[in-house]
């Protein structure tokens, strides 16, 4: 079985057939570059995927997808079965750097020589695939092909004749990863971030191989998911050591602290980024509400609250002290 990753441009709401898939029929694949893109013109797709795409005038009408291929001998069209499919306003930037379609899968050769003949061998009346590299290095390798050996290929999509389909095999290595969300603590709480066409930041460790898949397999530690502007950041083990702190009280707004003061805490957002735990390195064992003491009387209406760390305080006696502060701060 080979798969194909390509982006279409779908102008209009296709028909919905079989009540299992939308029928995108000649649909022509887009060559795609940091600065041009262009249709590839001889190549015909037919396109069956589950997402809608919608009749608005403002329905995204990009369609990138990747699924199953099947290229038949007696079919003019390469008919593609999507297992994941998304449509966009715009090409993500990821498609943007893709200038043909891509082909991934196992061929059975047929011949050897300069230019390498297989074909697909899950499909009966599969077409030729005529495949070589522009790499000296990979082009020694095909030369080693034997005759009915099934090999793994990735490669573009250069040319499609009548039963021939030609492939350039890329110089770059290619691999599919596989990540494992544990669901502890604040992972657990992303499950639902996880959709197709957006771009997500997973931090994590390998932990598995799979040989014959071609498939890392990575445990995530972190995750962060952009959405806007508005970056979402979550870890599953956040390890906080600050010794000799007092912790702040929830609830409480610190007036008038001095941002140009060293701060001893550390943010969650570095914890999320460097993986590491919390310490105090050349700070004081003093809390970081304590420091403006130290050069002479403090504006904070706070400091002179006494601690209630062992009492816990009602809604109400937060708001008065609230109400309270408001009014020093406009008669200063």
């Amino acid at each position: 079985m080979i798969e194909i990753e390509s982006c279409i441009y779908v102008p209009e709401e296709p028909p919905f057939v079989d009540r299992q898939h939308y029928r995108i029929q000649d649909s022509t694949p887009w060559a795609c570059t940091d600065a041009t893109m262009v249709p590839i013109l001889g190549h015909l797709f037919d396109v069956y995927t589950s997402a809608p795409r919608g009749d608005s005038d403002n329905a995204a009408s990009w369609l990138t997808f990747q699924g199953r291929c099947i290229a038949r001998y007696s079919e003019p069209n390469i008919a593609i079965l999507c297992n994941s499919s998304s449509y966009h306003n715009e090409i993500p930037h990821r498609h943007r750097r893709i200038p043909y379609p891509i082909v991934r899968g196992y061929l059975k050769v047929l011949d050897q020589g300069v230019n390498c003949l297989a074909l697909d061998p899950d499909v009966s009346d599969s077409v030729l695939f005529r495949f070589s590299s522009k790499s000296s290095a990979i082009q020694n390798s095909l030369g080693e092909l034997n005759p009915g050996q099934i090999v793994y290929v990735s490669a573009y999509l250069t040319k499609h004749l009548t039963g021939i389909v030609d492939l350039e095999v890329k110089a770059q290595v290619q691999f599919k990863t596989q990540y494992i969300i544990g669901g502890r603590k604040n992972l657990a709480n992303t499950f639902g971030l996880f959709q197709l066409g957006r771009e997500i930041l997973i931090s994590g460790h390998i932990t598995g191989y799979e040989h014959h898949q071609f498939m890392w397999i990575v445990t995530a530690i972190s995750v962060s998911v952009t959405v806007g502007h508005q970056p979402i950041n979550s870890q599953a083990l956040i390890n906080t050591q600050v010794s000799d702190t007092k912790p702040r009280r929830p609830g409480l707004i610190t007036v008038g602290e001095d941002l140009s003061q060293p701060q001893s805490e550390c943010s969650v957002e570095a914890q999320v980024l460097a993986s590491s735990s919390c310490t105090l390195e050349g700070a004081d064992a003093d809390p970081v509400q304590n420091q403006g003491a130290k050069l002479g009387t403090s504006n904070n209406y706070y400091d002179s609250v006494a601690s209630t760390s062992g009492k816990k305080r009602t809604k109400k006696e937060i708001l008065a002290d609230a109400k309270r502060a408001r009014l020093n701060i406009s008669s200063a």
